[in-house]
């Protein structure tokens, strides 16, 4: 038998396009990893690790393949690394975004190191895991909807690197340089037999990357799907969420609001909550003109001091008896005369807020309860809601619905009865003294008398420049005092005089030494925001005899077309006065339509100049990413335990608009014709023996399948 010869021409590189696209992969997965972690934290300086690693890696060890960190040395580092984010952990206190700031750390740092490192399958394997990590340090640090989507390139660049690398690592990998003789491309035994393996290598290499895109085609969606399940059916609480995330509490003013505080708030552009508005007939969305105020807290008692040589100025709420004094909303209000209500609507509101400081929501007065089962009450002589009950440290999100009758043609009524309906006489008897001091509760007459005593406090010694400006609106040309209604529209109008005070939440200003910040912003700067305003105009109609206080909450006239409902951010958080009017002060023509008749009345007075103005609807941009924060907080963050029973399982959360409605409700009963076992059998066909649109199907479906294959 003769001797025979064997020529292998193989391509030892068959596999290093693959190789080095899987290296891009990862490096991207390494600045999305570190991206991940930023959002949501003060650690400005994890992205800038991350990116800074994953380029010098990629071009200089990747590459290039000037350098690269030995094993040995990588191990070292990454040890070094561990002592020194455990050492910053260890330094604080108590659980917290300190130590999870620590964690990233040290996430992001072993990444570096293997970004330094020659990459093999093992380097790839630890990168992707690091990935991973990161994303659930990530998504214990922030729930805004920019995580969110961050991890659509995540989880695509990640899939395509896993695939990747199981092809890869299926064929070998690249050939090292010593793997085949570089001096020819074919091995002479005998020159007999030669066989060409070279075509069957690429071919087995490119099979094995058609299958692999296939297989991520397909397992990609059964892993989401998987989650899915798994995420809306595992009983869970977001209360350590919550408690986590108490600086994102946008919601609620608690019992006492500092001078500057708002001024903070008008800087954040965050959404605070939705209100829908309706018809109570049509059905159809309530638009109005001229925006909406919502009422939170009413404030009546203003205490100023002086902190380290500065001035500061407080405004606080009158302790109320929650036991005696929050009571269930108003009944409806029907006027005698049926034509009456041709100069009131209807309105039904719905307010979803999101999570909050306090137990303070927000209303349109005057209202009225629209079911029992309300887990809210109010204070009639406020005009306020509040939570029934809440003792959790932070509130969770809270929807709710009332009706209102405040509006006629899109305008809301700037006068609301002093007592509602059901409860004046109820609450007007209400304050009681501790019995450890006193025996003897205080009567209707009582406690209106010292309410109003406290609607009244004014120092003219501290404010001589207010009481002045105030006196010189109280009479007419004839020397004769105005009405109560004549002189504060005349100081509302005051301050909104173009070119005499100017809006700003600059408040840079020295203090002056001893004197009082409303003082000083009146005499001096003559400049601030709508606390100042308010303040100045509630103390200017004390002096001259009307009782006043300062209602804090939100005025908005943004809407959005998407969903049908009005948005209240941060930003449009605002203070504005409500004077105390009686009856006979009000112009004897001027009907009073959509609540009972009373002696006296609150009257709204807004000084500030911005808010005549109104804000602006955003863009359609804009409106379509409010729209997906809101799903996103819907169906994602906020699903606890709780929201799952109103999950899409049950048909949705809360209404967001019409084609927001009716998707969730096909969606919905797509899972419950599944759940039931009716999988539409002969649907397609409509009843036919042959359906077109299986038909059809079918062929697309087999056409995609080919050009997957490349057959």
């Amino acid at each position: 038998m003769k001797d025979r010869a064997i020529s292998l021409h193989g391509d030892d590189q068959v596999n290093q396009p693959s190789f080095d696209r899987l290296k891009l992969y990862f490096a991207i997965l390494t600045v999305l990893g570190g991206f991940a972690l930023a959002v949501g934290n003060d650690g400005a300086v994890i992205p800038i690790i991350a990116v800074f690693f994953a380029i010098v890696g990629y071009l200089f060890v990747d590459v290039l393949q000037l350098f690269w960190l030995p094993a040995p040395a990588a191990y070292i580092a990454m040890a070094l690394a561990a002592v020194f984010c455990i050492i910053d952990f260890a330094d604080g206190d108590s659980a917290g975004p300190r130590q999870l700031l620590a964690v990233s750390h040290l996430l992001v740092i072993v990444q570096a190191i293997l970004m330094m490192q020659r990459k093999s399958k093992r380097i790839f394997e630890q990168l992707a895991i690091f990935c991973l990590l990161e994303l659930i340090v990530a998504a214990v640090f922030n729930d805004a909807l920019s995580f969110g989507l961050l991890l659509i390139p995540v989880g695509v660049i990640g899939a395509m690197a896993l695939g990747l690398l199981a092809t890869v690592a299926t064929t070998g990998g690249p050939a090292s340089d010593e793997s085949l003789d570089r001096s020819g491309d074919s091995i002479d035994l005998e020159p007999v037999i030669r066989i060409d393996v070279g075509e069957s290598t690429r071919l087995a290499a490119k099979l094995a990357n058609r299958y692999a895109n296939i297989s991520t085609l397909i397992l990609v969606p059964s892993i989401v799907s998987v989650a899915l399940v798994f995420f809306y059916a595992l009983p869970r609480t977001s209360e350590a969420s919550r408690n986590s995330r108490l600086g994102n509490a946008l919601v609620g003013f608690s019992e006492q609001v500092q001078l500057e505080q708002l001024g903070h708030m008008l800087l954040n552009p965050e959404i605070a909550m939705h209100i829908d508005l309706s018809d109570r007939f049509t059905g159809k969305n309530y638009r109005t003109y001229g925006g909406i105020y919502l009422r939170g807290r009413t404030l009546e008692q203003y205490e100023s001091k002086t902190i380290d040589n500065r001035q500061t100025a407080t405004w606080k709420a009158v302790p109320i008896d929650p036991k005696r004094e929050l009571l269930a909303l108003p009944s409806e209000y029907f006027p005698k005369r049926s034509t009456d209500a041709n100069f009131y609507d209807t309105v039904d509101v719905s307010i979803s807020c999101k999570p909050m400081r306090t137990s303070a929501l927000f209303s349109i007065a005057p209202y009225y309860r629209m079911n029992q089962s309300q887990n809210i009450v109010h204070m009639s002589d406020r005009w306020t809601i509040r939570r029934r009950g809440s003792r959790e440290l932070i509130p969770p999100p809270i929807e709710y619905v009332f009706g209102t009758n405040a509006f006629h043609k899109g305008i809301q009524a700037e006068l609301i009865a002093r007592w509602s309906q059901s409860n004046s006489s109820a609450l007007s008897i209400s304050e009681v003294v501790d019995s450890s001091q006193s025996n003897l509760a205080i009567g209707p007459a009582d406690k209106s008398v010292r309410y109003r005593q406290m609607l009244l406090e004014f120092d003219s010694k501290t404010m001589p420049s207010i009481a002045q400006i105030a006196n010189d609106y109280a009479l007419d040309r004839s020397g004769k005092r105005r009405t109560d209604v004549e002189i504060a529209k005349a100081i509302e109008q005051h301050f909104k005089a173009p070119g005499r005070y100017r809006y700003s939440l600059d408040l840079r200003m020295d203090t002056v030494p001893d004197l009082d910040p409303i003082e000083q912003f009146v005499a001096v700067d003559q400049r601030g925001h709508c606390q100042y305003f308010a303040s100045a105009m509630a103390m200017m109609l004390r002096s001259q005899n009307i009782p006043t206080r300062v209602v804090v909450g939100y005025y908005t006239d943004e809407y959005n077309e998407w969903t049908g409902q009005y948005i209240a951010r941060q930003s449009h958080a605002h203070a504005w006065v409500e004077a105390l009017i009686d009856h006979d002060q009000i112009n004897q023509y001027r009907m009073v339509y959509g609540q009972p008749p009373s002696d006296q009345y609150w009257l709204r007075l807004d000084p500030t100049p911005a808010a005549s103005g109104g804000a602006q609807s955003p863009g359609t941009i804009r409106q379509s990413i409010d729209l997906a924060q809101d799903l996103w907080d819907d169906y994602v963050v906020e699903m606890d335990a709780d929201r799952q029973q109103d999950s899409v399982m049950a048909g949705g959360i809360r209404p967001s608009g019409p084609w927001y409605d009716n998707a969730v409700d096909w969606l919905s009963g797509q899972i419950r014709r599944i759940q039931a076992g009716d999988l539409g059998g002969g649907s397609l066909a409509g009843r036919e023996v042959f359906s077109w649109p299986a038909a059809i199907g079918g062929i697309v479906a087999f056409v995609a399948l080919l050009v997957l294959l490349r057959i």
